[in-house]
């Protein structure tokens, strides 16, 4: 929690997503590309051993994703970014990549991560293509 505080405290710029909606510091940095592709786009939920590997709350990141999920703060698992680059999904909002996907995800698939407790969202969520944006550190 403390590395994610440090994280968001680095970025400086405040900006918002294309849809207007505030996404509080932005990292906007001149030395990295950022930019756009349409993906495929999923939900899954932390905690669940049969959706994560065998430390379903510690993501790729070593962060206890499990603890975010349950504040609803956004994070994504997406395995060609460098860990923690931001990213935004159009339509579901913007957050760091805390996370990885299985292998066979490695054409810029996303995954959200959600609490345990929201199994019906994620299922609900399902699969859809959408505009994704990163940022990366």
């Amino acid at each position: 929690m403390i590395l994610l505080l440090f994280l968001v405290a680095s970025f400086p710029v405040v900006g918002q997503c294309s849809n207007g909606s505030d996404i509080g510091r932005l990292p906007l940095n001149s030395d990295k590309d950022n930019y756009s592709y349409i993906g495929r786009v999923s939900a899954y939920n932390t905690g669940d051993k049969s959706q994560t590997d065998d430390s379903p709350c510690i993501g790729a990141s070593m962060i206890d994703l499990c603890s975010l999920a349950d504040k609803d703060i956004m994070f994504f698992a997406i395995n060609n970014v460098p860990m923690f680059s931001w990213a935004c999904v159009e339509g579901v909002g913007c957050g760091y990549v805390l996370d990885r996907m299985n292998s066979r995800y490695s054409n810029g698939e996303v995954d959200v991560g959600l609490s345990l407790n929201k199994k019906l969202s994620a299922k609900k969520f399902g699969v859809k293509y959408l505009k994704i944006t990163i940022y990366e550190r």
